[in-house]
């Protein structure tokens, strides 16, 4: 059986390596969004990918979405919570 919390922390830290990230939480504690960017890059330009993560009502990751439906990096960090997600 495949751990989603596994796949998702080892996917994190891979992309960690390559790009800078940003993390936003909840009033859980969760991590809601996540963005990459190149190393130096500013949170109000668009040069960011941002994922949104989805949890149930006891704290289980259930998905993982895009914003706008994609991973190019053309949006704004400072925005994220603006974008539809899919």
């Amino acid at each position: 059986m495949i751990n989603i919390n596994d796949l998702t922390i080892t996917s994190l830290q891979f992309q960690a390596n390559l790009y800078s990230m940003r993390m936003d939480y909840d009033t859980s504690g969760n991590i809601t969004y996540i963005g990459f960017a190149k190393p130096g890059s500013t949170e109000d330009k668009p040069v960011w990918a941002i994922k949104k993560l989805e949890y149930d009502d006891n704290g289980n990751l259930i998905a993982v979405k895009w914003a706008e439906g994609n991973n190019n990096f053309d949006k704004i960090w400072n925005n994220r919570t603006t974008y539809s997600y899919s």
